[in-house]
């Protein structure tokens, strides 16, 4: 016959099985026929012995050692709550994911935001084509570590709501902070183009604002207009 596990007692080694027949039945330990330890709602074969279990044979697959079962409760429900009651922890994930996409793109190489702070030193370039410095190229560079608020304040905003505080504040910052690491990504092409001079004109639209960019644009929009109550999770309250 086929039930589910009502319950377990580990210290008595015993536990009661629903059966498909509507019935309870009671079994213990030297009864159970798997590797694994008896779960709460794991699915289960059984043979009858008046109102006693036997031969009680799991029939819910696993992984590493890990039953389907026990990956549902009250943890998974909070995950699917995160990801469907506000947009805050989808939205910071995807500001994370965008950090490690293209942020400026060629056809002989691209570079993620995280990887803009491996440029070489444009200042010097910039000498050697131009015979002048360039300030603006500088500027940029002295302010490319403002690219790493993007990953801290959605991890502080991925935390905030997974203790159920305010999320309000974390939005505007992980907002203005996205923003910003795109506008680095901008700022970064111009200044590239600029500094070649004649050369750059002509390569323009060979280097380009990758989709790492414009995705942190468009997560940084949204979590400003989440944050004000403009937009909300179409998934919630459903």
């Amino acid at each position: 016959m086929k039930g589910k596990i009502l319950g377990y007692d580990a210290d008595a080694h015993s536990g009661v099985i629903t059966g498909e027949d509507g019935h309870r039945y009671r079994f213990t330990e030297k009864d159970w026929r798997s590797d694994r330890r008896p779960a709460v709602g794991a699915s289960v074969d059984f043979d009858r012995n008046e109102d006693c279990a036997i031969e009680v044979y799991s029939l819910n697959a696993s992984i590493g050692g890990i039953s389907a079962e026990t990956l549902k409760g009250p943890n998974s429900e909070k995950i699917v709550r995160l990801f469907t009651q506000s947009l805050a922890t989808p939205l910071a994930v995807i500001v994370l994911f965008a950090m490690f996409l293209p942020a400026i793109s060629s056809p002989m190489s691209s570079m993620s935001t995280f990887g803009l702070g491996n440029m070489p030193d444009l200042s010097g370039i910039s000498m050697l084509l131009n015979n002048r410095s360039d300030n603006s190229v500088g500027a940029i560079q002295s302010l490319m570590f403002l690219r790493f608020a993007a990953p801290l304040t959605a991890i502080w905003l991925i935390w905030a709501a997974a203790a159920g505080k305010s999320t309000r504040l974390p939005m505007i910052a992980c907002a203005a902070s996205a923003l910003i690491a795109a506008l680095l990504a901008f700022a970064f092409r111009s200044a590239l183009l600029s500094m070649m001079g004649p050369m750059g004109a002509a390569i323009g639209n060979a280097v380009s604002v990758g989709i790492g960019s414009w995705l942190l644009v468009l997560a940084g929009l949204a979590l400003f207009a989440a944050a004000f109550g403009i937009v909300k999770n179409p998934l919630a309250d459903r």
